[in-house]
């Protein structure tokens, strides 16, 4: 929700998203506009987008974080495919992505796992 150098929206001019577009809107709004829409001077990129949301009626933008939860472990899989030591890994199941700067949603784990003991080599057959 940036601003592109010479666009409008409803007859202002988004030259600059800071105290501008604040005071170029609220000039176009009635005089009872509630006061809570005066925006500080120097804003950050996530304060700026939330005052303009606010400034035509969006409400803000409320920070939510990821939402996940973890799934049981896969089956080991064996390095040499059949026995011994290998990896399992499992990913997140994600309930909803994160919205309006939240953390993210993490990515899959791997981690290492014991499947079965490998029987002993074969003893080399005796000379003829």
């Amino acid at each position: 929700y940036g601003y592109m150098p010479g666009a409008s929206l409803g007859g202002v001019k988004l030259v600059n998203a800071d105290r501008r577009i604040a005071d170029e809107v609220k000039a176009l709004m009635p005089v009872d506009a509630p006061a809570e829409l005066d925006a500080p001077a120097e804003l950050d990129e996530e304060e700026k987008t939330n005052t303009f949301r606010q400034l035509l009626g969006g409400g803000g933008c409320s920070r939510r974080n990821c939402h996940y939860g973890w799934p049981s472990w896969g089956s080991c899989s064996p390095s040499n495919g059949v026995c011994g030591y290998g990896y399992q890994s499992r990913c997140p199941v994600v309930y909803s992505g994160p919205s309006c700067g939240g953390s993210g949603c993490p990515g899959c784990q791997t981690q290492s796992c014991f499947s079965r003991t490998c029987p002993p080599p074969p003893s080399p057959s005796p000379p003829p």
